[in-house]
């Protein structure tokens, strides 16, 4: 016990994190999403 405990405090453990399959619909939208908002954040550092 003590030893999950000191995982969470240390950031060894995510307790939000999702494992997505790869390949998969969650994993390939999740993909668009990150192309699409790094792709925003680039032009919003141009003007």
């Amino acid at each position: 016990m003590r030893k999950t405990l000191e995982d969470l405090y240390y950031g060894n453990i995510i307790p939000n994190e999702q494992q997505m399959t790869p390949g998969s619909e969650l994993k390939r939208a999740v993909d668009r999403v990150a192309k699409y908002e790094k792709q925003l954040m680039e032009q919003l550092e141009e003007t």
